[in-house]
């Protein structure tokens, strides 16, 4: 029997996936979260550890006989640096170290088109450099060169998956974020009326990784996965007719100068508040972007 544990189950990814897994596999199913839920899905065993706690998270492995690691648990935009390294690093080197211990077979895990930085060529494929701007994108590239040695090392088969934004039911992000400021009158439109923004559900998060399941080998790969590239105007259209049911003038501004507002605007509140949590950062400017992922497109 198969045994999959998903961590990050309460978001977005993790409930679109344990969903879709629910309902397509005969996998036994466990989430971790780090505090009770409500939404519980019907027939997956929910779990509360943190991922930084390794003696916990090791105890809970060996105990359940998890064989498959899905990691969506992340820290995300407008956290501080520290957290970002304690748990998008940290806390997954601790759950490699507890596979290794537990003999987990296969480990996925998603990254982000962001670890890229900004694109050299579109559309962007696997062997696009990485040069990450901001504290998460700097974290989930760090993330990435752990997973790789750390499983290549005990043989954990899997792989890396980098994905676009991400949209669906639960989605706390980009729609949050975009919400914010599209009620501040302070969302521009980017580039060229047709400028496109990569996207991804949650199931097909899901589905990617079941098909890369019956591929993967002893080494960890890379995939670039989107479900589809929609016109950015279209896409900030549909949430101010969803959120405020009425649309408004969008001014219209080159990226290079929204990502140079947002590195500014973050170090001078840095030094200002070192501990506030910014609506606007570098990591958001970054996702707001968008990017045409290539590649081994596996959906």
């Amino acid at each position: 029997m198969i045994k999959v544990l998903v961590t990050g189950a309460s978001g977005c990814i993790g409930q679109g996936v344990l969903e879709y897994l629910s309902k397509n596999t005969d996998y036994e199913l466990f989430g971790l979260v780090r505090r009770p839920i409500e939404n519980l899905i019907k027939g997956v065993t929910y779990l509360i550890c943190d991922l930084t706690d390794y003696e916990s998270l090791d105890v809970l492995i060996k105990e359940t006989g998890i064989t498959d690691i899905y990691h969506f648990a992340a820290a995300v935009n407008n956290e501080h640096k520290e957290l970002y390294e304690k748990v998008n690093v940290q806390g997954t080197i601790n759950l490699i170290e507890t596979a290794k211990k537990n003999n987990v077979k296969r480990f996925f895990y998603t990254s982000s088109a962001a670890v890229y930085g900004i694109f050299k060529e579109c559309p962007v494929t696997e062997k696009h450099p990485v040069n990450p701007i901001g504290y998460y994108a700097k974290s989930k590239a760090k993330a990435e060169e752990y997973i790789k040695q750390l499983c290549e090392e005990a043989k954990i088969k899997g792989a890396i998956i980098r994905i676009p934004l991400v949209l669906g039911k639960g989605s706390r992000h980009f729609y949050s974020f975009a919400r914010k400021l599209i009620k501040r009158n302070l969302f521009p439109i980017m580039g060229k009326r047709n400028h496109k923004i990569g996207t991804i559900h949650a199931y097909d998060v899901a589905r990617a990784i079941l098909v890369v399941t019956e591929n993967s080998n002893n080494k960890i790969e890379i995939y670039n996965v989107s479900s589809y590239d929609a016109e950015f105007e279209e896409l900030i259209r549909k949430i101010e007719l969803i959120a405020f049911n009425k649309q408004r003038f969008k001014l219209r501004l080159p990226y290079s100068t929204l990502l140079f507002g947002a590195i500014v605007f973050e170090k001078i509140s840095r030094i200002i508040n070192p501990h506030s949590c910014l609506l606007y950062t570098s990591d958001a400017a970054d996702e707001l972007d968008g990017v045409d992922l290539g590649g081994r497109r596996i959906i």
